[in-house]
């Protein structure tokens, strides 16, 4: 310790060489969010000069590393953990017996969430020249699908696809990874299996049909329709690209069967990793 009123007069570093340590990200998106195998490089300053006797990097609450060096580099695998907020915590242990201590808050999103609400062109077709201002998450649909009145709610949607004609319509969505699926859907019957086919597939040549649970939520005497909800996971393996929704023709009117959210899940990390 030097007294205020030596500052000038001392010949002496008032302060001690420490060591430095920057954190880099390389695969850090511009969100802030990492997923996979995330590599953390720390890159040192003055490092000949840290009175350093421990170094210790904790994530999770776990150790991940302890040694009597700075590392270059630590992979943190997040593939095993669920989507959240974690701390890196960083330790130097000091010659005189002191720690230090820093936490780094790390968002960790190893999947990805797509929400197709199926709302209609902000404008009608032959309304502007500003385009039909199209606001489907699909990737491709077929020329027979129309959109329900959207002042005609049912079960509160008011936001509803439905065919024009009791012909084959599908919907096709971008689902690299796909992991698992939840569709709303409204129909006067629970039994979907002649009517709803659902698949994915790699690369848009080879489908392969995906089995489904059909979950009735409510049922409007007024319009004598179920409102359902139709779930499924794939295999964990599955390399699947695109989700593709069918409604094939049957007995029903086609504006009997509508279409209402459709929620998919895909894993990240499988990318980076692929």
């Amino acid at each position: 310790m030097i007294p205020l009123d030596e500052w000038s007069e001392t010949d002496k570093d008032l302060w001690g060489s420490l060591l430095r340590v920057t954190v880099e990200w390389p695969t850090m998106s511009r969100d802030g969010k990492v997923f996979g195998q995330v590599p953390v490089i720390f890159v040192c300053d003055e490092r000949e000069h840290a009175d350093l006797q421990a170094f210790t990097v904790l994530f999770n609450d776990e150790v991940i590393y302890q040694g009597q060096a700075v590392p270059e580099q630590l992979i943190l695998d997040t593939d095993e953990i669920d989507d959240g907020v974690y701390d890196l915590e960083i330790r130097f242990h000091l010659q005189d017996g002191s720690t230090v201590r820093e936490t780094i808050e790390v968002t960790v999103e190893n999947f990805w969430y797509l929400s197709d609400e199926q709302l209609p062109p902000l404008f009608p077709e032959g309304s502007g020249w500003f385009g039909t201002g199209d606001r489907s998450e699909t990737k491709e649909a077929s020329f027979g699908w129309t959109y329900a009145p959207e002042d005609e709610a049912l079960f509160g949607d008011t936001s509803r696809r439905m065919r024009q004609e009791n012909t084959s319509e599908y919907l096709i969505w971008e689902a690299p990874w796909l992991r698992s699926f939840s569709i709303r859907l409204y129909a006067p019957t629970d039994r979907l299996e002649g009517v709803l086919q659902l698949s994915h597939s790699a690369d848009g040549s080879a489908w392969e049909d995906l089995p489904y649970t059909v979950t009735t939520q409510d049922f409007s005497v007024d319009h004598d329709m179920y409102s359902l909800l139709v779930t499924g996971e794939t295999d964990s393996g599955a390399q699947a690209g695109l989700f593709r929704l069918t409604l094939k023709p049957s007995d029903l009117p086609p504006a009997q069967v509508q279409l209402g959210q459709v929620h998919l899940v895909g894993r990240k990390s499988a990318l980076m990793s692929d």
